[in-house]
């Protein structure tokens, strides 16, 4: 490649007699600028400027023997391109994975829909071991990217939409599977039980431990305030993520591939479901039927405090019967302070009997 790039003997002798002769020294440099340029574009990067993203008439070429030593660069960076991710030097050329040629160009790949617009969108994240636990390798790995990203990270970066819409598209898809498995499993049960069996399967604590067993905070992309405030093992952001990555299977693979992921995450907890152990852990709504065959009214929840910083609040709740204070509870989340409040009560109501 030296040999091509570089100005020959012959031509810098060519150069100085032109000199000599009174010839232009510009417009004899722009000749053999363009000639140079032109050898080297033609026999060395055999196309290379373009999947870089890059255009030969927008760049600044270069001259003489930069030529040579730019030439070897970029068709370094051409090779790296078109070898897979992971993939070691010297191994032998191979087709590149679709999402990582696109993102490279800075274009979306045939087939693939351009969710994501910055090219290092894919970056630090190990999607073929997501998928490996998933047991499901996505069509279109930009449909998984965007269910890993957290709104804090797509407001930061500017880096294409966040999980949010498929976390609502997870939750409605995620709820009726489930509610095929507990009717498929429990055939002969009221509603009031599959709605109780139904509530404690896609509970927030019950999804944030499905998403914690596939290793999925690990893969989170979050901004730097929510990374910094523990946003990865967070019970509401895994549990929100996971049921994005639920919609997005749906959209990649449809409803049988969705339906075998609900069932691998939930099938076997479906089978051991236990309707005492359930209604323990919803002290709510066990709470307020034992206070119901007393004939007492349901419970009133007041948040009586917040304490701690905005990324990691504790919340204090006070738990009210008649206009009376019954128990508390404290907790990450409201939710999580009352059922905890709720807890105490049925405690209290129970050792009562009032």
């Amino acid at each position: 490649m030296g040999a091509t790039c570089s100005t020959s003997a012959a031509t810098r002798r060519r150069s100085t007699s032109c000199w000599r002769r009174g010839g232009s020294p510009r417009a004899r440099s722009r000749t053999r600028w363009w000639t140079t340029w032109s050898v080297c574009r033609r026999r060395s990067w055999a196309g290379t400027l373009p999947q870089m993203g890059l255009h030969a008439e927008h760049a600044d070429p270069p001259r003489g023997r930069r030529a040579s030593q730019a030439g070897g660069r970029l068709r370094q960076a051409g090779q790296a391109l078109r070898r897979p991710q992971g993939a070691a030097e010297g191994t032998g050329p191979s087709a590149p994975d679709p999402v990582v040629r696109a993102e490279a160009a800075g274009e979306p790949a045939a087939g693939i829909r351009p969710l994501l617009s910055r090219p290092a969108a894919a970056k630090g994240l190990a999607l073929p071991r997501l998928e490996g636990r998933l047991a499901y390798h996505f069509r279109d790995r930009a449909v998984l990217l965007r269910a890993l990203t957290h709104s804090s990270y797509a407001h930061e970066q500017g880096d294409g939409p966040d999980n949010e819409a498929l976390e609502f598209l997870g939750d409605a898809a995620l709820g009726f599977l489930v509610a095929e498995e507990l009717l498929a499993r429990f055939p002969g049960m009221d509603e009031g039980g599959l709605s109780k069996f139904k509530a404690f399967v896609v509970s927030r604590p019950n999804l944030a431990a499905a998403a914690r067993r596939l290793g999925l905070g690990a893969h989170l992309r979050l901004g730097k305030t929510t990374e910094k405030g523990e946003g990865r093992t967070k019970e509401s952001i895994l549990a929100d993520a996971l049921e994005a990555v639920i919609a997005a299977v749906h959209l990649d693979g449809g409803d049988p591939a969705t339906r075998a992921l609900i069932h691998r995450l939930f099938g076997e907890q479906i089978l051991g479901l236990d309707r005492d152990e359930v209604e323990e852990k919803d002290y709510k709504t066990t709470l307020q039927e034992a206070l119901q065959a007393l004939g007492r009214p349901a419970p009133r929840y007041r948040v009586t405090a917040t304490e701690g910083p905005p990324h990691r609040p504790l919340f204090h709740v006070s738990l009210l019967v008649e206009g009376e204070e019954l128990a508390r509870g404290k907790g990450g989340s409201k939710k999580e302070a009352e059922q905890r409040a709720a807890q105490k009560a049925l405690r209290v109501v129970r050792g009562s009997g009032a």
